[in-house]
């Protein structure tokens, strides 16, 4: 029966940010065990949870902090319970940033490709402006004609 409940939850990961002021390594441990009760309380299975043992650099300073613990959990939870545990982890002040994501996001959904009768109708269209015409009607010159031309204006230059 438990398996048939795994089949309907979807797995996501949860990216989050610790305040860097947790001195030990037991506090560390303690604030992740934290971030997974909360998935359990939703109704999520912890596959995976880990954190960086120091404290890393941010890109950019978050809440007038420069400094944090990147962490990562891994669990499978049932659609509905996303919003619920995003409104959880929002009142926990140890927590700077998080973001969960879906393991598996849904396929890109290609464009339709329109079918040859489409194309045919647009080509079958009149174009917007009319082809150019020339005032002067052209006449047809023969290859010799053309030669004594040519050499005439090369002898006048």
């Amino acid at each position: 029966m438990e398996q048939d409940q795994d089949k309907i939850k979807k797995q996501y990961i949860l990216h989050y940010v610790l305040r860097p002021d947790l001195i030990s390594e037991e506090e560390l441990h303690g604030r992740r065990t934290a971030v997974n009760a909360k998935v359990e309380a939703v109704g999520g299975k912890v596959e995976a949870s880990l954190c960086q043992d120091s404290a890393r650099r941010l890109a950019y300073p978050i809440k007038k902090t420069e400094r944090g613990y990147f962490c990562e959990t891994a669990f499978l939870l049932e659609p509905e319970g996303v919003k619920t545990l995003y409104e959880n982890l929002r009142l926990e002040p140890y927590l700077l940033r998080y973001v969960i994501e879906s393991k598996n996001p849904p396929a890109k959904i290609k464009p339709r490709r329109k079918a040859k009768s489409e194309l045919q109708k647009k080509t079958d269209i009149a174009p917007l402006t009319p082809p150019l015409k020339s005032e002067t009607p052209t006449e047809k010159i023969s290859i010799e004609e053309l030669d004594k031309k040519l050499d005439e204006i090369i002898k006048n230059i």
